[in-house]
Order: C-alpha cells, then structure tokens, then sequence
C-alpha cells in the first residue's frame, strides 16, 4: 500500500497534461503540441516515460496529424527515433462517430498497412 501512494503521488506530480498551440497559417489553423505520458506498471516493477510530439492541421473538418513516440527513458538508444503515425480523422456532425484512417512508417519510411475505422464515444 505504501508503494500505491509513492507511485500515486510521483505520478501526480510527474505527469503532465497534453500541450498543444494553435497558429493561424493562411486561413486555417495548425496545431503544434506534445503529450507526456509516465506511468508504473506493478507486476513487472517498470517505469515508462513517453513523450509523444505532433504537427497537424484542419480543413474543413477533417484533421490531418503527424506524431511520433519517444522513449524519454532510452534517449542513448542507437535509434531515437522509431517512426511517424499520420493520422486523417472526420467526426461526423451532429453524432459521437468519429471516422479515422492511420498509416505508420518506421525509421526508415517503410510504411505499414492502412487501418481505417469508425470510433463512438458515448
């Protein structure tokens, strides 16, 4: 119980919200932002820490987005950098369904396969 509350309490103040501006670019609007995400996982005793940067823009309802995922634990790792997810997403007006397509390469640009789907929230 003892180890609940110091995870607890160094998440709490680790942690830190998303960051994300946004630039009016010749009528439409860019978003730059960041999330950070640390976490402990019990069972196997491992600290994580991601940071994860993304570029994306709006046109007409659509959002185009870059990310990328680092592991701030293994900055001395030989290879850093590990690939971009780019990410098309619609929601659908008036309704909770969000359409979205994601495509991701490695380091080298070697792309995966496309996913496509449809995401409810409710």
């Amino acid at each position: 119980m003892k180890n609940l509350a110091i995870v607890l309490g160094l998440s709490g103040a680790l942690a830190a919200p998303a960051v994300a501006m946004d630039i009016p670019v010749a009528g439409q609007t860019l978003s730059l932002g960041a999330e950070n995400d640390i976490n402990y996982t019990t069972g196997i005793e491992e600290w994580n820490w991601e940071l994860t940067p993304s570029a994306g823009v709006e046109y007409s309802g659509i959002n185009f987005s870059v990310e990328t995922t680092i592991d701030m634990f293994d900055l001395n790792a030989d290879e850093v950098f590990t690939g971009l997810d780019y990410v098309v997403d619609y929601t659908l007006p008036a309704t909770n369904i969000k359409l979205y397509s994601e495509l991701s390469s490695d380091p080298d640009f070697e792309f995966s396969d496309i996913t496509m789907g449809a995401r409810i929230t409710f």
